[in-house]
């Protein structure tokens, strides 16, 4: 067959195309389900307007004002297909004239764009209409350039046997020759033979030759080794050769192969359970969601293994799952493409399981991850209940020291006041055994001291501490006063530099700083006077001793050292030294009742701080308070 018998009326009733076309682009709209429910003008060319005589106004009409009550059906259905498909279509409507609603069959090709199907529209050709016939490369070039994908016509070349042995480019639009990268001199009246030898090396002349030989159209995605590339085709029948609309998929096929390989990775190194299932649907509705791959684990929590699984519905799995609050969460995140993260408890083999869930859409598939929190769960609550013995194991120790100081300094005071009134009434008559009685005394004393240690210690692990501005300056100066007489007697010199301000609680830091500075006024070498240095240092997060260093801590502190040159200790002792009733030294050597330090350990950590000790015996001993500005 040559090139003349290739008339207009054929090209118009097979093409769907002409130089009368008029264009306008149809937007779908959703119902709040997300279903589309209708199809709305946005746009629409010159040519359209004319064709239907629409008022300027015309645009954001429903498709339904341009169609007859019998046929709008079939059409939305095909306008519906060719969205949700991405797949163009021909085919045959009746259009209404606005002025006379009269109607009139047009050939219309539907072609999938964005959230709208774009339409063209050529009045329908018969055997009675008049045609003038016109080249085809010029009405090739009116109508094919306004299609998006790329077309390209063949005529069949056949043998003196009329047995076909190629097909010739007789036509090509804009789209076409850029996807193929070729001109139109390159490729017009040229051979497949003899732009592409051997023949089928592109892969797809068997195809055109069925579909030449057998009138059947052919849709598919198709490789093309030579050149690396992947082309969505579709070939159907014409008078006198075949036509074939293509589309690059090249980059949509990369993309899909490193998602595939990504989710393929993810499900099979996913730590906990990992699934793809794909939507079963039905009328654009979800119904039911069909297991594509998982890993082994979880296979388990279904108590089956990964082979079983592939291929079964969840319902099947789940029964009546699409009556739970789950539904609505996987339609909306495929719907969205939002992240979906929930939690579920379910019983297997006796036991109730708990597991955190996030559904994420994986292009038209879903992925849902499981990690199992059964064993996290089952820790928290073990977590729970020790915190709970604990701090009942603690309320009882603090009531108990509570109880016991307070109640044992009555039978003290009576021990005090009786050993006071046998030295005064017969303290003469005792003669020797008056050293015995003030050993008594002495020891009675020491007992009260220690009860009000232990009295005071017990009350910092009950007591709220308030949150307030202190200046440390302030709590220092506080300190000497209460210290004045030991300091004038010991002849004492303490050095204070500037110090900062910081949230606690101003009695409990009074305390802290007592305790240290009378420390180092008892602990000094025989015939010396102490030398008491006070200074502090910012210190960064990093920075902090390792105790501190937890997530919990403040990015900022300030350490308040107290130093001083008096009898120091071994650095073995540093830790031992904050115990409760912890000496070094005798009774007769250093008084005191061993609850001292212990009392700054403890308003350290009420401050959420913390007290450290370094010295070397005859060195002095150095104290460095960690408090969050």
């Amino acid at each position: 067959m040559n090139s003349s018998e290739f008339t207009v009326t054929n090209l118009r009733a097979t093409l769907d195309l002409s130089t009368a076309q008029g264009v306008a682009l149809f937007a779908a709209i959703g119902s709040d389900q997300q279903s589309i429910i209708d199809f709305r003008c946005s746009m629409m060319s010159p040519r359209f307007r004319q064709l239907l005589d629409c008022p300027a106004d015309a645009t954001g009409q429903s498709f339904r004002q341009f169609t007859p009550i019998a046929e709008q059906q079939a059409l939305f259905e095909q306008f519906r297909d060719v969205l949700t498909q991405q797949q163009q279509a021909y085919c045959r409507a009746t259009l209404l004239q606005n002025a006379t609603q009269s109607g009139q069959v047009y050939e219309l090709t539907l072609i999938p764009l964005s959230d709208g199907v774009l339409v063209t529209a050529s009045p329908a050709v018969t055997p009675m209409q008049p045609v003038e016939q016109v080249s085809r490369l010029q009405v090739l070039e009116n109508s094919f350039n306004a299609c998006l994908n790329g077309i390209t016509v063949y005529e069949a070349v056949l043998d003196t046997n009329q047995e076909l042995i190629d097909f010739r480019f007789v036509a090509i639009n804009e789209a076409g020759l850029t996807i193929n990268g070729l001109s139109r001199e390159q490729v017009i009246g040229k051979t497949l033979r003899e732009l592409y030898p051997p023949t089928d090396s592109f892969g797809l002349y068997a195809t055109y030759r069925q579909v030449y030989l057998t009138h059947e159209s052919h849709q598919g995605e198709h490789f093309y080794p030579d050149y690396g590339i992947w082309r969505q085709v579709v070939i159907v029948r014409i008078s006198g050769g075949v036509m074939v609309t293509y589309q690059d998929i090249t980059l949509q096929k990369q993309l899909q192969t490193e998602q595939q390989q990504l989710i393929e990775e993810l499900i099979t190194h996913a730590p906990g359970g990992a699934v793809l299932l794909e939507p079963v649907m039905d009328k654009q509705q979800l119904v039911d969601l069909r297991v594509v791959r998982c890993n082994e684990t979880y296979a388990q929590l279904r108590r089956k293994s990964a082979a079983e699984l592939s291929g079964q519905l969840i319902g099947q799995l789940a029964p009546g799952w699409q009556s739970t609050p789950l539904y609505a969460h996987v339609r909306q995140v495929l719907l969205t493409g939002e992240v979906y993260q929930g939690s579920e408890s379910r019983a297997i083999d006796g036991r109730l399981r708990y597991a955190t869930f996030r559904l994420v859409r994986a292009g038209t598939f879903l992925l849902v991850t499981y990690e199992d929190q059964t064993q996290h769960r089952q820790d928290q609550q073990h977590l729970d209940m020790l915190a709970q013995d604990l701090n009942r194991l603690t309320h009882n120790i603090q009531e108990f020291a509570f109880v016991a100081s307070h109640d044992l300094q009555e039978p003290l005071r009576k021990i005090q006041q009786l050993s006071d009134l046998l030295v005064s009434k017969y303290g003469e008559r005792i003669g020797d055994g008056r050293v015995y009685l003030d050993r008594m005394q002495q020891a009675a004393n020491r007992l009260s001291g220690s009860l009000k240690a232990l009295l005071g210690y017990s009350r910092l692990t009950v007591h709220q501490q308030k949150k307030e501005p202190v200046s440390i300056t302030t709590v220092i100066n506080k300190a000497l006063i209460r210290l004045e007489t030991a300091i004038h007697r010991s002849g004492a010199r303490v050095e204070v530099e500037p110090l900062p301000t910081i949230h606690g609680d101003a009695s409990q830091l009074e305390q802290l700083f007592e305790q240290l500075i009378a420390n180092s006024i008892k602990f000094v070498g025989s015939g010396k006077s102490p030398h008491i240095r006070i200074g502090c240092e910012s210190v960064a997060g990093g920075q902090l001793p390792a105790q501190l260093q937890t997530p919990a801590a403040a990015a900022d502190y300030c350490c308040i050292r107290v130093s001083d040159e008096g009898i120091g200790f071994e650095q073995k002792y540093a830790e031992r030294i904050f115990g409760i009733f912890q000496r070094l030294h005798g009774q007769h050597h250093y008084p005191g009742t061993g609850i001292g330090l212990a009392i700054c350990q403890r308003v350290a950590f009420n401050h959420k701080g913390l007290i450290t000790a370094s010295s070397q015996p005859g060195k002095g001993a150095d104290f460095r308070v960690y408090l969050p500005v």
